[in-house]
Order: C-alpha cells, then structure tokens, then sequence
C-alpha cells in the first residue's frame, strides 16, 4: 500500500481525496463507523479551504448539503443578550457573500460532520481509494523503506499490520500515531473550561431584534459565549466559554442566560471541553507524517482548526504523489514541515490572542445598566477582535519561506499582517486570484500538476517549449497557460512568467524563461538544492 491515512476527520478525507484524484492508492481507516452531530467541531469553511474544494471538484456539492445557503448572513454581532443590548457589530466578517476579485470561493457556513459525511461520499468515487471505518490504530514500525502499521477493528475482534510506504497520522490531537513515531509536543498550554449545547428552538429567531447573524457573542456577567444559528429549523449551538472548574455546569440556565429570557427550547447534545493548545515537535520522522490536530491544536476563536487541517492535506497531498510517481526527489517531502510549520505557528498564536480577548475580557460593572459603558466598549470590541474576524491576510496573505522548492527571489517577504491581504506573484505565496474575461476563474486554468502560466514579456515560444521539454524528459506534469491578453492577469502579474504549483503557490516567477529549465524544476521538484539558482 503506497499510504496508508489514520484518521478520518476532514484532514484525513481532503489527504485521501486529493491523493486519489492523482491516482495514488492509499487506505484511510477511521474508529468512527458514522459520523455524529454532537461534540464540539467546527462550523465554517474559509475562503482558502473552498478554493481547494473547487480545485477538486465538489465546492457545488459541500454547498448544497449546507444547513444555511451560501447568501446567509456573514455578520459577528456582539451584545449584552439576545434580547438584551447591541455592543458591536462586524458586517460582511467572513467573506460568505458577494464575489470578491480576490479569491474564487466564498466562506460558507457548514458543520464538520456534514463536510465528512460528503467527504465520506467522494471518496466512494475514487477508484484507488479505501475506506475501513470502524479500525483504529495501535502501533507501528518503521526503516528507511517503508512502514508497518498496526491496526485493530473497534469491536476487537481482529487486529492486522498493514505494510505501506508513508503513514500520515491525521487522528486528531489524541495523536496516536504521533507518540507511536516518538514526536513530543511544545507549547502546551490549558487555556479556559468551556461547555458546547445544541437546542432546538424555533422560535428563538423571532424573540430578539438583532436580525441575522452568522454569529452573536455574549458578553454579560453570567455567560459569556458564542450563539449560532445551525439551520433554518431552529437548532442553535451555544458555547459558553471560561466556565469555573472543569465546565460542568446547567445547560438551560447557560442558555436562558445567554437569551434573557425564558422560552421554550429543547436541549439535545452537550458536554464540556477544555480550550488548549499544543504543537507537535516536528511533522515528520521517517516515513510517517502527522497532519491537522494532531500537529497543531488551538482554540476555536477564529475557526482555524479544520481549515488550517485542509491547508495541511493540500500541501502534502501532490507531494506524495510526486514522489511516488518517481518524478520528485527527497527534498520534496522534506518541504512540508519547511512549509507547513511557520504557518501553524502563526495561527496558533492569532487563535490564542484571540481567545484571551474573549466575552469575559469584555465583562463591565454597568454593562447592561449604563449606556455610557456600552459605548465605550463598543471602539475596544471593533478594535480588538478585528483580527478574528477580519483575518483574510492570515487567510490568503500565509507564505512559505526558507522552503527548500521554492525559488525565490529579491527581498524578504513583508511581515504578515492579519488582516490586510495584498496579492502577491513573490514566490511562496499563494497565486493572486482573477477573474477572467469569460467569467471563469484564473485558478480554473491550473493544471493537476505544474503550470507555466504566461502574462507577456519577452522569449515566449521558444523558452517556454524548452522548459516543456525539460519537464517531459523528468516526468513532472506541466503544461502552459498564455494569458497575456487577460488584462486582470497581467495586472496580478505583471508581464512574464510564473510556475505555479499543485496546491496553486508560487515556485518561481520571471520576465523571460529560464535560460537553463532544467535547473528550476530540478529545485521545485526536490531534486537539486535550491542554492543553485542563486
């Protein structure tokens, strides 16, 4: 077996898919035989994350198996209580409605059991893809040429080793696979007890007059916490955060609380959790890998967690594939902690600022009582929590530097800033998005490989097909894009040449060809070391 995946979240499914999609055989197992509504998950997919949706093909689909349709509200709304008093209003916050020359997908509110349960249906049409639902992992053994992997069926009737060449653990932060390839964790760190209720209550949407909203935050000096609409029936999940002891607490009076009133709801699942946060040691020992949670963990402030999984799975997906194909050397592989780690870090440390200016940071004496409070606390709230809510530059803006695949060029990329995106061809970076004149996005145009994309200047046709050549003769899937009459290209571009990767970042940029192909692609392909194009 070429892969075998452990874990079946929306880390583990994306790997699985985007392997499968370059014909990579592979094996997920997972000890959930169902998925299930209840716990704590996620409950939105970002702009980045349905732009590889699309790349794959099933953007449509997740859309349509949304609870809420894609023109549904994106806004924050910060208030004393549902029925209480307005703070502060963030509009248009996740970027879920109206097309944006910036990116090719919009935000969309969707929970993570329903994107796994769709996952769960795409990889059923991918022919070098397995599932076993209902196995977990026990152990595993590892040389230089390949894996061998534990596994026992959740009933414990039956164990088996499964012989592959990579293992990637994707089972979340319980990391199974993780302490089995002796990877530690740093930073770890206990931040807040918290509790997530579900409630059906249909008319709670008429009791209050705040209007629609993705998300209302509670800020009072009973609860505080975050309350979602989940359908348009009336489920709502509350999460009330920096609850006292270990986040056990009366589930109606959190909600009544949180309301302002009493009304008529039923209460269904809900369980305490802890926020935390951890970072594995490293991404790689041998020939096992780990992904999503069980690499980073951090609060959910800011909606990172399973997005910053697909991210992961979008960046060693093509990789593997590469190598197994036999067109990629080592150094590939070795990109994806290069690239990957920094990122995580980066959110790590936005989610965590986030969660410290939380409801409770925003706690008053007079809060309900005192106009005058509120509208202090209004310019504190927009300015404070700007960067959870507003974060496209964490988003879109995330590069990846000292990547031993990438050839860069000139100076240092500018510091990251949360939320201002500027789109940029510097190398690293994620292609700048446009649309193109027959509405289509640019990112439509990518190839499943390596693209050459052209936006004009000099030595066109014959350095182009040198560089095709060059590609042939090593295997690497290339192909060319001449867009040198899209106006909107060449204004993200300017006129020249950029190579864009699988996972649509940029590998290389010029104004003409390179005068020797060969040596670029044998960098960008983790075949050469990338000091010989300095």
């Amino acid at each position: 077996m070429p892969v075998l995946i452990v874990g079946g979240g929306p880390t583990g499914l994306c790997l699985a898919i985007d392997l499968g999609r370059r014909g990579v055989e592979c094996l997920l197992v997972e000890e959930r035989e169902e998925v299930s509504l209840a716990g704590r998950k996620a409950n939105g997919c970002s702009v980045r994350s349905f732009e590889h949706f699309r790349r794959w093909g099933i953007a449509d689909r997740l859309r349509r198996v949304a609870p809420l349709p894609a023109d549904y509200s994106d806004d924050v709304v910060f208030l004393t209580r549902m029925t209480g008093h307005l703070l502060a209003e963030f509009r248009g916050a996740k970027h879920g409605i109206g097309r944006s020359d910036l990116f090719a997908e919009n935000f969309q509110r969707i929970p993570q059991a329903v994107v796994e349960r769709e996952l769960r249906a795409v990889l059923t049409e991918l022919p070098t893809v397995r599932t076993w639902y209902g196995w977990s992992f026990e152990d595993l053994q590892q040389d230089e040429d390949g894996v061998r992997a534990l596994i026992r069926d959740t009933a414990g009737r039956e164990s088996r080793w499964i012989s592959c060449s990579y293992l990637v653990g994707c089972e979340g932060s319980k990391g199974g696979v993780r302490d089995a390839a002796g990877i530690g964790l740093t930073d770890e760190r206990v931040l807040s007890a918290n509790a997530n209720i579900t409630f059906r209550s249909p008319e709670l949407a008429d009791l209050h007059d705040k209007g629609r909203a993705a998300h209302y935050w509670i800020v009072n000096p009973d609860v505080t916490g975050l309350l979602s609409p989940r359908d348009l029936t009336g489920t709502w999940t509350f999460m009330a955060t920096y609850l006292p002891g270990d986040g056990h607490a009366d589930a109606r009076a959190l909600i009544r609380h949180a309301v302002g009133r009493d009304f008529a709801f039923e209460v269904g699942a809900w369980g305490p959790w802890w926020a935390n946060t951890h970072l594995a040691e490293r991404h790689r020992r041998g020939r096992v890998f780990l992904a999503g949670d069980t690499v980073h963990v951090h609060p959910p402030s800011g909606g990172h967690g399973m997005n910053q999984g697909v991210q992961d799975a979008a960046d060693l997906g093509w990789k593997l594939a590469g190598v197994l194909h036999g067109w990629a050397g080592p150094a590939l592989l070795d990109s994806y902690e290069a690239e990957r780690r920094p990122v995580n870090q980066a959110v790590i440390a936005s989610a965590v600022n986030n969660w410290t200016t939380c409801g409770p940071a925003f706690v008053r004496p007079g809060i309900e009582e005192d106009p005058a409070v509120r509208h202090g606390l209004r310019e504190e709230i927009l300015r404070e929590k700007r960067k959870q809510f507003d974060a496209l530059g964490l988003i879109l803006g995330y590069r990846y530097e000292n990547s031993p695949v990438i050839a860069y060029d000139g100076p240092p990329a500018p510091p990251l800033e949360i939320t201002r995106y500027v789109p940029t061809s510097r190398p690293g970076h994620r292609a700048p998005h446009a649309w193109l004149a027959d509405g289509s996005s640019l990112f439509d145009h990518f190839g499943p490989g390596f693209t050459l994309l052209r936006t004009g200047g000099p030595g066109g046709a014959p350095g182009t097909g040198t560089m095709l050549r060059s590609a042939r003769e090593r295997g690497i899937p290339l192909r060319l894009l001449d867009l040198e009459h899209e106006a909107p290209v060449h204004a993200a571009y300017g006129a020249g040449f950029a190579l864009v990767r699988p996972d649509q970042h940029i590998a290389w940029r010029g104004t003409a060809p390179p005068g020797d192909p060969g040596v670029l692609l044998d960098v960008v392909r983790g075949a050469a070391p990338v000091e010989v194009l300095a």
